[in-house]
């Protein structure tokens, strides 16, 4: 008995904190740009409807290789996709860094996008089978709470070196990190591989499905340019909505799809899926607003601006901890719900009590509270809570299909609260991005409360691979 209750070695823990750097450096990159939006337009002349795809190209380069990039790793090696990752972020983040034109840095972070979703399935695959059952639920909430955490940080830290370096320096930062990454992980990890995957992959049906994505998002900022009712942007969004079913018509018939359908036959899996996916729509949504908030209606300064958003990210990163333990004892429902209910909480109150005038502790620092608390729950366990019953060699796919919908969902808030900002000189203009950010939180824990099923992880069978896989 004292044998089966063993915990995980130091040498599991340290290479479970290699990984999650890694995470973190890649997430915290999602977010880090929005604090630099202003000095950004500025320095490379360009307009709000460019920089969203600074932004949104990223997402959507993360959401088309992750699945990809999760199949590879089973059948090539997870160490292998981990490492070839994080070199291909690195040399991302080196060329976004010297980008002379938005336009090429819109391409370079397409680049670091591709390095970025190499990393987060393979990151999972290398360290969570190492830790008994009875600790993965807290492995696997540490892994997802430095999603939430470094998305937190990023702006407190872009504000940072903004300040002192310029706008170059958030890409620049990742160089050393992902050199120290990489070194650990050849010295820490084993190869790995699921030697089960054969049969020719589906490399339509998933980009399909992104590319329709990103389409629909092309005809919303082409739309806004040209008027709703111009042919090119309906055009466009049509070719885009066309694309979905197909995708997912190709992930029916195909004997080796990218995308597993019958994932989302597992109820904890499905309905994780579709909560995590409303909580993007208003996730990194968010934070770009009230970086552009602090900034351009209270008149802050970057550093300032980021000193200010740093606080809810402080604040998420120690409710983190807990989370991941306490949705392994209470149950990912409850501790989801809660925290997507808290960071809902923070944007009414935004819609209330925010004015023109800058007010920390009367509207700042209870938002950063509500906000902090909420993320800290929430991201952090959504992984844990999509994963809970799949078997260990369903992970990579399983969460490489999660993070695809939330990656996505990201890109699509950020287009369209960008787009309903009409006028982001004064509070009223933020106002309708405010409701849809409060609303998508809100269904995200509405979704969560009432259809996740309640046992808690580990107390019910596994679903595995021989049930999942197709026959190739």
């Amino acid at each position: 008995m004292k044998k089966e209750r063993q915990g995980a070695d130091r040498r599991t823990w340290f290479g479970l904190w290699v990984v999650v750097s890694g995470v973190f450096m890649v997430v915290a990159d999602a977010s880090i740009i929005n604090v630099a939006f202003p000095e950004l337009g500025e320095k490379l002349n360009a307009s709000d409807e460019l920089l969203i795809w600074v932004v949104s190209g990223y997402n959507i380069s993360v959401a088309s290789f992750l699945l990809l990039s999760g199949r590879m790793a089973d059948r090539y090696g997870r160490r292998r996709l981990f490492e070839w990752g994080i070199i291909l972020f690195t040399v991302g983040s080196l060329l976004c860094g010297l980008a002379p034109t938005a336009e090429t840095l819109v391409v370079f972070r397409i680049l670091q996008g591709i390095g970025g979703a190499t990393i987060f399935p393979a990151s999972l695959a290398l360290a969570i089978p190492s830790f008994p059952v009875w600790q993965r639920a807290t492995a696997i909430g540490i892994w997802g709470a430095m999603g939430g955490v470094g998305a937190a940080f990023g702006p407190g830290l872009g504000g940072i070196l903004l300040n002192a370096f310029g706008w170059r320096s958030i890409f620049f930062i990742n160089i050393p990190i992902g050199i120290i990454i990489l070194i650990f992980s050849h010295i820490i990890f084993k190869e790995s591989k699921d030697t089960s995957r054969v049969g020719k992959l589906d490399t339509l049906g998933v980009p399909a499905g992104t590319i329709g994505i990103a389409l629909i998002m092309v005809g919303l900022v082409l739309g806004e340019n040209l008027g709703y009712f111009d042919y090119r942007p309906i055009l466009v969004s049509i070719v885009g909505v066309l694309l979905i079913p197909f995708s997912i018509y190709r992930s029916k018939v195909h004997p080796s799809p990218l995308l597993d359908l019958s994932l989302f036959k597992v109820r904890s899996f499905s309905v994780t899926s579709i909560s995590a996916a409303f909580f993007g729509l208003a996730f990194l949504a968010g934070y770009l607003l009230l970086s552009k908030m602090l900034q351009d209606v209270w008149g802050w300064s970057i550093i300032k601006a980021g000193l200010g958003l740093s606080i809810s990210a402080l604040i998420s990163a120690v409710v983190a901890v807990f989370s991941g333990p306490w949705s392994g004892s209470r149950g990912q429902r409850e501790v989801i719900s809660v925290g997507a209910i808290c960071s809902c909480l923070a944007y009414v109150y935004l819609l209330v009590f925010a004015t023109g005038e800058p007010d920390f502790w009367g509207v700042l620092f209870p938002v950063s509270v509500l906000l902090g608390i909420g993320v800290g729950l929430a991201i952090a366990s959504f992984t844990s809570g999509s994963l809970r019953d799949l078997d260990p060699e369903l992970f990579v796919i399983g969460n490489a299909t999660s993070r695809t919908t939330q990656q996505l969902s990201y890109a699509l808030g950020v287009t369209v609260v960008v787009l309903l900002s009409n006028n982001p000189e004064t509070i009223s203009g933020f106002q309708s991005s405010f409701i849809w950010v409060a609303v998508f939180f809100g269904l995200s824990s509405v979704v969560m409360a009432l259809f996740f099923p309640s046992h808690l992880f580990g107390l019910k069978k596994h679903v595995g691979s021989k049930q999942n896989d197709r026959k190739s």
